[in-house]
């Protein structure tokens, strides 16, 4: 496996893990430079967000045949649904 491959592998299972914690509502630290600035303003707006809205992994960063780069580490999937409690 390549270097590039291994360290692909060890992100995606990172960012899968992140999402996933967020999505159950658990507490999280990163750590880490953080110095990609499109993956952390939208990790942040994920974290702020992720008690109304459910997320997924994105494409992350790509680069299309025209060379535009497009970046989307997170996807919204949807509302998250409130549970009314009777008492």
């Amino acid at each position: 496996m390549e270097m590039e491959q291994v360290h692909q592998s060890s992100t995606d299972a990172a960012s899968s893990l992140l999402v996933t914690a967020l999505n159950e509502g658990r507490d999280v630290i990163m750590d880490g430079t953080l110095s990609w600035v499109p993956f952390v303003v939208q990790t942040i707006t994920m974290a702020r967000n992720v008690h109304r809205h459910r997320y997924r992994m994105g494409a992350g960063y790509k680069v299309g045949e025209n060379g535009d780069v497009i970046e989307n580490y997170w996807e919204r999937i949807g509302e998250r649904q409130q549970l009314l409690q009777l008492s």
